[in-house]
């Protein structure tokens, strides 16, 4: 990796200039947080764990560092001793904390002592080292940061291919100008406390647990070819356009969808990342972006689900339908532990409904009747399948 003369001889001590200042103006500040949680959750007050950071030129391995934090969340455990979950431990002050990354303040004494920058790919968790591949082991080719490209891009609510690919492209393009822009966005961002997820709290998987994952969202085909399921990203903003454009696909959904240009679609998507009890799914034909597949609608406690899907009429004929329906129904039941998956589909939509009744979902009536629909009316047939 080139190296340019910002990167080699002025960032680091700039970060280490700036976080000796602000550590010092920030003084009074961490002092009443420090208090503010030894009287909310005890001690100790600061969080502690190793994280990976730059890789070491002469091992080639990660330098393991112990990152610092103020606490979130208590210890608080079960009557088998063991503690509770992410999301049962993080109390309220605990999110304000969060929320607002008053509880990063402490890695400003990560950074003088070189372990962090100021701006740099996120320090993970050291469990996910194993799972990484070579491309995305780049973004320990520097130090990791404070904030980084990533935190201004949707903070932790993007999914983690598009995390690595904004890290890998931060460590590619570093500059004077570049770091300036991203403290100054991730300022804003923190005001607006946008793009929160919290590990373990089932708003975003842990990395090593979303790579096991990904490994069983995918199926071959008799004939060879591959289809897959993942999660969708920024760039896929031209596919799922043409999928709400295209007339074929529109006459066969409920309701009349408004035609869309490329940044209402990003739009949509954006207020769409966020949203609770839908997984919202691209379907890949040997890598190529065909469709969506949409469990929504989910109720957790009741163990049901509504499914969906849409793929261009031009991957018609190749069964890619029946392999994605295959693999998001095994996923509703094994990773979202559901126990039904419902169906809504409009009567004349033959070819759907032929789709899921080979799945095995059965025909439990008409949801609704006299669905208006281009002027005509029809029926809304609703299917459903159970775990076997």
């Amino acid at each position: 990796m080139k190296i340019n003369l910002y990167e080699r001889y002025i960032k680091r001590p700039l970060d280490c200039f700036l976080a000796l200042c602000a550590l010092i103006m920030l003084s009074p500040v961490m002092g009443i947080i420090a208090l503010l949680v030894r009287i909310n959750l005890g001690s100790p007050i600061l969080f502690k764990q190793n994280r990976p950071g730059k890789i070491n030129s002469a091992t080639g391995e990660e330098k393991i560092f112990r990152l610092c934090k103020f606490r979130s969340m208590s210890d608080e455990r079960d009557e088998n001793g063991e503690l509770l979950s992410d999301e049962l431990r993080l109390t309220k002050f605990g999110q304000i904390l969060r929320s607002t990354s008053l509880d990063e303040l402490p890695e400003l004494i990560n950074i003088i002592k070189g372990d962090m920058a100021i701006v740099g790919p996120r320090p993970l968790a050291v469990q996910y080292l194993p799972y990484y591949n070579n491309e995305e082991r780049k973004r320990h080719l520097v130090r990791p940061g404070l904030t980084g490209l990533a935190q201004i891009n949707g903070r932790n609510s993007s999914n983690w291919p598009q995390r690595f690919r904004y890290d890998i492209t931060y460590v590619n393009n570093i500059s004077l100008k570049t770091d300036v822009f991203i403290i100054l966005k991730t300022i804003y961002k923190v005001f607006k406390r946008e793009g929160i997820a919290v590990r373990g709290t089932g708003q975003m998987l842990d990395f090593d647990e979303y790579r096991l994952l990904e490994n069983k969202l995918i199926k071959q085909d008799g004939a060879g070819h591959y289809v897959k399921l993942r999660w969708i990203e920024e760039n896929d903003a031209s596919v799922l356009m043409e999928l709400n454009n295209n007339n074929e696909i529109a006459n066969c959904v409920v309701g009349n969808p408004k035609k869309v240009n490329y940044e209402e679609q990003l739009l949509w998507m954006t207020k769409r990342a966020e949203e609770k009890n839908t997984v919202r799914m691209m379907i890949e034909y040997d890598g190529i972006a065909v469709g969506t597949i949409i469990i929504n609608n989910v109720d957790f406690n009741n163990k049901v689900g509504n499914i969906n899907i849409k793929i261009l009429p031009k991957y018609h004929g190749k069964k890619i339908g029946a392999n994605a329906l295959d693999i998001a129904c095994q996923y509703a039941f094994e990773e979202l532990n559901l126990f039904c998956l419902t169906a809504h589909i409009l009567s004349d939509n033959v070819a759907s409904i032929s789709l899921f009744a080979k799945k095995g979902f059965m025909k439990e009536g008409i949801l609704r009747s006299r669905v208006i629909k281009n002027e005509y009316r029809m029926d809304l047939i609703s299917m459903s399948y159970l775990k076997n």
